[in-house]
Order: C-alpha cells, then structure tokens, then sequence
C-alpha cells in the first residue's frame, strides 16, 4: 500500500471534516455542485487507513443526504411494496448506514470536493486510499464464464 499522497491529490479542496450526526443539522453547508465525498473513521482525508467509503455524485447535496436520514428507518422495499429499496442494492452505502446505526453518526466523518468530472477522480482515489467498503468492479461483476 502507498503511503505517500499522490501528487495530483494537493490540488483537490475539501470541505471540513464533518460527523455525519452533525452534518444531518447543517445540510446547507452541503453543495449541489458534482464532486467526490469521503467517509471515514478518521477527521482528515492524508493516507490510506481509516477510509471507509469513496463516492462520487452528479450533486453532492442529493447524494450525501441519501446518508444522513435515521438509519433505522431506511427503507427495505419501496413505498408501494413493488421492489427492494435502491439503497438495499448499494453495499458500500449498506455499510456506512450500519456503521452509523452503530455508533450514531458520531464517529464517522465526511468530507467531500466539487470536481467537474468526479469519475475518474474516484476510481483514483479508491485506488490510493483503499477503503474498506468499497467494491471493486472484478469482485462484483461476473467474468465471462459466469463466476465472480
């Protein structure tokens, strides 16, 4: 694992470190601009270690307050009973949901930047900071003789 921030990742401006438990009283703060957010056990974003989740999102206000309702509220089915609720199917998002219902929001932390272009971004820093509820693609997707 490298240590050591990549040199691209200086120009990136994130937003204070923020609980998710405080975050839910203060969502203005949260921009509707695209970006990259991060949650993690720890108040900075600097080395791998302590990242639990990297996302990106075409809004960061839509997106980050997908995370900040009760968790023991959320939603199996959706409202008419038809189907599994969509964050069901979100395992990194699953996670971090547990993980708050555990500890009440008060020791995970988010932090996030607006970036044009999150896609790219992300995939680079999950590369770099190795969190520990995120997938990756070959873990999740079948390969050509059907096993995973």
């Amino acid at each position: 694992m490298n240590q050591s921030p990549p040199p691209w990742s200086a120009s990136l401006i994130w937003s204070n470190p923020n609980t998710l438990h405080n975050l839910r009283s203060q969502r203005g703060q949260i921009p509707s601009k695209s970006g990259i957010y991060v949650f993690s056990k720890v108040p900075f974003i600097n080395s791998p270690g302590g990242i639990l989740y990297v996302g990106k999102a075409t809004s960061l206000k839509t997106r980050l307050a997908s995370y900040l309702g009760d968790p023991a509220e959320t939603r199996i089915f959706s409202r008419d009973g038809s189907r599994t609720s969509t964050t069901l199917k979100h395992p990194g998002k699953v996670q971090i949901l547990m993980e708050a219902m555990h500890c009440g929001g008060h020791n995970i932390w988010v932090s996030w930047t607006c970036h044009a272009s999150p896609g790219r971004l992300e995939g680079a820093l999950i590369e770099w900071l190795q969190p520990a509820f995120n997938s990756r693609m070959e873990e999740v997707l079948p390969d050509s003789t059907g096993n995973t």
